[in-house]
């Protein structure tokens, strides 16, 4: 399921981020259309609701990503991309799940901070 969770990653949540990155930060600065700022920002938030709400289901039967009661890669990799959310222009404050998840690795991962 590690391995899962990780191909999910680059494939879900991170192309999500990645368009709204597109349509919020590199579209202004690289002067796209405002056509093409819409569609990236669409696809992005699409993708992201799409990414989040699965994540939160998982989430209401497991403490970590990946399943059972131990901390992996998965729930790091995909924390990590999590609370850089907004910085797109995003947020999971809609997904009750996935904030209680990231409040609990912010208590769990030792280094969180540094």
């Amino acid at each position: 399921k590690v391995d899962y969770w990780l191909d999910w990653h680059h494939l879900n949540l991170r192309h999500g981020s990645l368009r709204l990155i597109g349509a919020n930060v590199f579209g202004p600065i690289r002067q796209f259309s405002e056509q093409k700022i819409e569609e990236l920002r669409k696809e992005g938030n699409d993708v992201l609701k799409s990414s989040l709400t699965f994540m939160d289901e998982n989430l209401s039967k497991n403490n970590y990503i990946a399943g059972g009661n131990q901390l992996s890669i998965a729930d790091i990799a995909l924390v990590c991309e999590v609370v850089m959310l907004p910085i797109s222009g995003a947020s999971c404050e809609d997904y009750p799940n996935v904030q209680a998840w990231v409040k609990r690795l912010s208590t769990e991962i030792k280094s969180w901070d540094e």
